[in-house]
């Protein structure tokens, strides 16, 4: 049981880490703390709709996600710059997208990348220069709507 987890895991920081490559791609010049990431990924797979009216994942896990431990949202940050796919600034604490990351997103052509980045291209268009406290609050206004359906 313990390996189906690790592998699960692994997948998750994965598809975690392109979605965090994808919205710094979509914002650079832009630097972001990681819980301004964070929010934004919400954003993007629970509030964000496409013209079809659908969301990018299924609303079960919503509050588990926006809450994930710290440790995990760094882990899939470190996975970007191990690649160098991004860079870290020490000074403000904050990533954002590089000469690599664009190449690395534009190398994928299954259509998960493309629907992923059209719904991040809504969000950063939508909300990409919102504060990390407005961010938080929409995110936090969001969860408590469902909990009350």
């Amino acid at each position: 049981m313990k390996q189906a987890y690790n592998v699960n895991n692994k997948q998750f920081l994965l598809e975690q880490s392109l979605r965090y490559l994808i919205i710094l791609s979509k914002l650079y010049p832009m630097e972001v703390d990681k819980y301004k990431l964070l929010y934004l990924d919400f954003i993007t797979c629970y509030i964000t709709v496409n013209e079809l009216g659908n969301i990018l994942l299924p609303v079960g896990s919503k509050r588990t996600s926006l809450y994930l431990n710290e440790k995990e949202v760094v882990n899939s940050l470190k996975i970007l710059l191990s690649k160098d796919l991004i860079d870290y600034s020490i000074i403000n604490d904050s990533y954002k997208a590089n000469a690599n990351s664009r190449w690395f997103i534009d190398s994928f052509t299954n259509s998960y990348c493309e629907k992923i980045q059209q719904y991040v291209e809504i969000t950063v268009a939508s909300y990409g220069y919102y504060s990390k406290e407005q961010l938080e609050k929409l995110a936090n206004k969001n969860i408590n709507e469902e909990g009350q359906k």
